[in-house]
């Protein structure tokens, strides 16, 4: 059995999420996703390295065991891309000017 989902948010940052998850056999299933979060924090001038935010993009994967009627073991990975930022005009107490980059697991 395969399935299929696709969300889309359109909040304080619009998102849209596919994923899907594919039955291997009765009692094992994979899964796998993609994401993307668009629009972050706008205000260059507020931007600090404690939430060094921007456009994201991510990459899951996964794999699912029923041992049992009580018992499913799930094991995942996700991994999220960060557009690179440069801020050259911060205004806070200590300015954080510079070129961000994040990645995480």
């Amino acid at each position: 059995m395969y399935m299929l989902f696709i969300l889309i948010f359109v909040m304080a940052m619009p998102s849209i999420i596919f994923a899907s998850r594919y039955a291997i056999y009765e009692h094992g299933a994979t899964a796998n996703g993609l994401a993307g979060a668009f629009g972050g924090i706008a205000n260059d001038e507020l931007l600090s390295p404690l939430l060094p935010d921007s456009d994201r993009m991510g990459i899951s994967a996964g794999i699912s065991k029923k041992w049992s009627d009580n018992l499913t073991i799930n094991v995942s990975y996700i991994h999220l891309f960060f557009k690179e930022r440069t801020i050259t005009n911060s205004t806070l107490v200590a300015p954080f000017n510079g070129t961000y980059m994040v990645m995480q697991n």
